[in-house]
């Protein structure tokens, strides 16, 4: 997983996903309800989300300069909650 700590305000879910979606292994992106300029971009692998950081870290996003880490699926999960992909029935 990729995550962002200095997104535009403007930048949306949406945004981000546009973004990446051309990326190999790309399964989706969302930014933070919670903190704004947060966002994350999940890949199948770790592989294919190095390749998305090398190509996209430093570039602009609406006129902003990404600021791209990778973090470890331990680091995602504390980062999204603990229930973060699953599912839940009622």
């Amino acid at each position: 997983m990729l995550w962002f700590s200095n997104l535009d305000p403007r930048v949306s879910s949406r945004v981000l996903n546009t973004q990446f979606k051309h990326c190999v292994g790309f399964l989706g992106a969302s930014v933070s309800g919670k903190a704004v300029g947060m966002g994350h971009v999940e890949f199948d692998n770790s592989s294919n989300a190095l390749k998305a950081l090398k190509e996209f870290n430093g570039t602009s996003l609406l006129g902003v300069r990404l600021q791209i880490g990778l973090q470890s699926p331990t680091e995602a999960s504390n980062f999204l909650g603990p229930d973060h992909g699953r599912r839940t029935s009622k």
